[in-house]
Parts: structure tokens; sequence; C-alpha cells
């Protein structure tokens, strides 16, 4: 046998061995520093879904594979805070805040500051008889995910309590879950959608966004409901988000987007609970607004149980269901539009008939159309009179 033969076969077995190891090495140090980066995102970690009752599980045992947190924030307000609002957002992002020299809808300055951070001031409120907007107090203020990201959740939570003290509304206000555990993916949210098996949304329509990356993967969002003024104020947003920010890790993101009241009222409730509560509320409302459920078991919605992947995520929250303000004020709007357009001219014709017909006068008709109202006040529902006592409030 030649000696440098196996000379030869050592040194090779040698070098694998260093290659080896020098991957395995490469593949600690990624997996340490995706750990690192996941650590240092700004969110809630949630608890372990476990056996026990929500109420003894949640807030007890916690893990690093699942996160929520405020991920957008639109406010406005009718006060002239100016310079109490520039000086708080430079205090809190720690930036400068520049005229842009521009206007936007609805507000004639518009500043900008690092981050995405937006603040529109000097509102406008129709025209004078020359022509030119009418200026009044009143400010809109953006914070897109990059500025929130910035602050501890303690600190978002003090500028919150500010905005809130300061007479500030919330017009948008959004909340990321990210699943590093990939239980949820935008493949499932999709056939959840097709399937006929999601709820908690008044008019669904979904869109599917995919774009191919020059490295290969595809990026694909699902969208789920409607936006603008016809829409429920829910808007949900499922997509894999490892690849939109990388060194992250694979997780994947479902973010749900409020607005108007529900908006405000998801606002009104984070600025006042205590910090140790924000990660079980914002469960508890992603649990409430919207249900992926399995509608072959039952015709009947509230008796079919959860997916197995949407149990998994949300077994162990509360259900917090975000209404819009006065819905029974609204109902008795469409309710008296309806009138118009329908029973006006019914009213017409038996009262023409009346009189015509059955020889009534002014005086005999007044007593029928009271009669007609003392009998209906008899047939009230609880329906009707939570739309009369809303709309004599």
């Amino acid at each position: 046998m030649n000696p440098n033969t196996n000379s030869d076969s050592e040194a090779q077995d040698i070098y694998s061995q260093v290659q080896n190891a020098l991957a395995t090495s490469h593949q600690l140090h990624q997996h340490n520093q995706a750990v690192i980066n996941r650590q240092q995102r700004k969110g809630f970690a949630l608890p372990v879904p476990c056996d026990k009752h929500p109420s003894n599980n949640m807030g007890v045992n916690l893990t690093n594979s699942r996160y929520i947190s405020l991920d957008w924030l639109t406010l406005t307000t009718d006060r002239q805070t100016n310079r109490y609002l520039f000086r708080r957002i430079e205090k809190y992002f720690r930036v400068q805040i520049l005229d842009t020299g521009h206007s936007i809808k609805y507000y004639q300055k518009l500043y900008q500051a690092p981050f995405g951070i937006s603040i529109a001031t000097d509102r406008r409120s129709g025209k004078n008889s020359e022509g030119e907007p009418n200026i009044v107090p009143g400010a809109m203020v953006i914070l897109p995910a990059g500025a929130l990201s910035r602050l501890s959740p303690k600190q978002q939570r003090r500028l919150l309590l500010w905005f809130k003290k300061n007479g500030f509304k919330a017009k948008r206000l959004d909340i990321a879950f990210d699943d590093y555990t990939q239980t949820i993916t935008p493949g499932l949210v999709r056939l959840a959608h097709v399937s006929g098996n999601v709820r908690g949304f008044r008019k669904l329509f979904a869109e599917v966004n995919a774009t191919d990356f020059v490295d290969g993967p595809t990026f694909e969002t699902y969208y789920l409901g409607t936006r603008g003024k016809n829409g429920s104020g829910l808007f949900l947003r499922c997509y894999d988000a490892g690849l939109n920010h990388p060194g992250n890790g694979d997780f994947t993101r479902l973010e749900l987007e409020f607005s108007g009241d529900k908006a405000n009222q998801v606002f009104d409730m984070l600025a006042d609970l205590p910090l140790a509560h924000w990660a079980e509320y914002m469960m508890s409302v992603i649990s409430g607004s919207v249900n992926f459920i399995d509608s072959t078991f039952s015709s009947r919605t509230d008796r079919c149980p959860r997916l197995p992947w949407w149990e998994d995520i949300v077994g162990n929250c509360g259900v917090i269901k975000i209404s819009p303000y006065k819905t029974a004020v609204r109902q008795f709007d469409k309710v008296a539009v309806w009138f118009d357009k329908n029973i006006k001219s019914m009213f017409a014709l038996i009262s023409d008939a009346a009189f015509h017909r059955f020889g009534f006068n002014y005086e005999m008709l007044q007593s029928f159309w009271v009669e007609m109202w003392l009998s209906g006040k008899d047939k009230y529902k609880h329906r009707h009179r939570l739309l009369l006592a809303e709309a004599i409030a």
C-alpha cells in the first residue's frame, strides 16, 4: 500500500471534518443571531398553549415564539397643540421635525420626521367669502411601525396616555401578531376563506398579492375585509414576514387594522390598561374580531368549533368584541330613511282614502293616527325600545 495514499485520505478526512465544523458553527451563529434579533423586537411574549383553563393560564407561561405589538397609529385632534405635540414627538423618538412646505387633504401644513413620522396641522374647514380655505385648530399624527418599534412597551403606553389626556382620538390602529411557529400561514387563511370558514367581517373581500424576489422566494399577502367609509372598520392582512424582514427568522405576521370608532375604542382601552394586561387584551380583541371556524360541523355559527390551527393560537385567550359607537342610532337613521322612501307614500294613500271613501275630516284623521300610534306602542319589542332610547338620548 502506498503511504502517500493514506496521507492523502487522512488529510481529506481532516479537511471534511473542518468544513463540517465550520458549517455547523455558521448555522449556530445564524440561529443565535435570529434569536437575538427576535428578543430585541418590541413586543409582548404570549402564553404557551396548554390544557389549563384560560383564566389560570393567561400570563403564567411565556414563550419567545409568539409576539404581539402595535404596528400603526393615526390620531387626530381638534385642539391647537402644535408646540406641545412637536416637543413630545421629538422627545420620545429623538428626531427633528421639519416643515415640508406641502399640504395634504384637509390640512394646510405637513411636517415630517425620520422613521415615517408625519404631522399635519391647520385643518381646513370650508371656504370663506373670498374662496380661501378657513383654517381651524386641529392636527393629525401618523406613527407607522418603523416609529413605534423604536419605543419600548412602557414608552408606548406613556405616549398613548399623553395623547388621550390631550384630546386625541385614534382614526387607525393596527395590531400585529407574529408567529414564529408558523402555525398560521397565508395559505391557511386563504383556504379558510375559500371554504366559507371566516367570520367577523360585515363585507368580505379577499385579495392576494404575490411578488417574486430576486433570490427566488415568493412573498404572498392575503387580505380580508374592506376599507373606507363603507367598510366595517376591520381589515386583515396575513403574510410571510420572514421574507419581508430578513434576519429575524421565519415567521408569519397577522395584522388587524382597526379604523374609525373601533380604532378609538382599542386606543382608549390600551391607554387606560396597565402594561401587564396589554398582551391579554390585544389577543382577546383579535379573538373577538375574527374567527376561523369549521362550518361543516353545524349550520349555526355559534356551535361551530374553531379550526385546529386557530384554536392553537387563541384557545387560551378571552373574547372581546369591538362594536362601533351608537350602533342603535345609526340603525334608527336607516329606519328613518327607509320610512321616508317607502312608507311616506302609503301614509298619504291611507289618509286620502280616509278622506274620500270614509268621509273623514282632519279631526277624525288625527284621532285615527293617534290610535294607530298607541296600538303600535303596545307591540314594541326589545329592539324597538333600544332604537327609541338611543334616538332620544
